[in-house]
C-alpha cells in the first residue's frame, strides 16, 4: 500500500516535515501528547531546582521562606507558561512535574524522603501542582475571555459541544475540575 505523502513549498524551496512545532515557545508534537513539551519544562526546572539546592548548602541558617519565594519566583512560572495546553496531558506528564515540586518542597523544607507529599503540602502551603496549574489556565482563560471577542466567541461554542468525550480538550479540564 502505497503512503500518502505531500510537500509543501514556500518560495520555491520545500519546506521539510517535522514531527514537532515550537510556536511562542510550547512544543506541540505530532500526537499532541506533549512529551517534548514536558522534557523541556523538566529540564529547566531541575537547573533551577539545583539553584535553590545550592542556595540552601551555602546558606548558615537557610530561611524556608525565601527558599519558598524562589521555587515560586523561579520555578513555577516555567509550569505556569504552557498551562492552557498541557494540562489535559497524561497523568504520566504532569507526575514528571510533582516530583520536581515535591523535590523542591523537600529542599525548602529540609525534609528527609519519608515524610509523605501530603505533609508537605501542608507545611508549606502549596497545592498539588496539577490543580494549581488549572486553577492558573482557568484563570488566565477568564481573563482572556473578558479581554478579547476572538477568544470569548469559541469558548461559547465549545459549551455547545462540551458533551463530547473523545478527545479531552484542555477546556474539559478546566471546566470539570472547578
Amino acid at each position: 500500500m502505497e503512503e500518502n505523502t505531500f510537500s509543501v513549498r514556500l518560495f520555491g524551496q520545500d519546506v521539510p516535515l517535522s514531527s514537532e512545532a515550537v510556536f511562542l515557545g510550547v512544543t506541540f508534537d505530532q500526537r499532541m501528547t506533549w512529551e517534548p513539551q514536558f522534557r523541556k519544562l523538566a529540564a529547566r526546572a531541575y537547573k533551577r531546582l539545583n539553584l535553590i539546592r545550592r542556595i540552601r548548602s551555602l546558606a548558615k541558617e537557610p530561611n524556608p521562606n525565601i527558599l519558598a519565594q524562589l521555587y515560586q519566583s523561579l520555578i513555577v512560572p516555567i509550569f505556569e507558561y504552557s498551562s492552557l495546553c498541557i494540562i489535559n496531558a497524561a497523568e504520566v506528564h504532569l507526575e514528571k512535574l510533582q516530583l520536581i515540586q515535591n523535590m523542591a518542597l523537600r529542599a525548602i523544607m529540609s525534609c528527609p524522603r519519608y515524610i509523605s507529599i501530603r505533609d508537605l503540602h501542608d507545611c508549606t502551603g502549596f497545592v498539588p501542582l496539577k490543580y494549581h496549574l488549572i486553577s492558573f489556565a482557568k484563570k488566565r482563560l477568564d481573563s482572556m475571555q473578558k479581554n478579547s471577542p476572538l477568544v470569548a466567541k469559541p469558548i461559547h461554542k465549545y459549551g455547545l459541544l462540551r458533551h463530547i468525550n473523545t478527545n479531552k480538550s484542555p477546556l474539559d479540564v478546566i471546566y470539570n475540575n472547578t
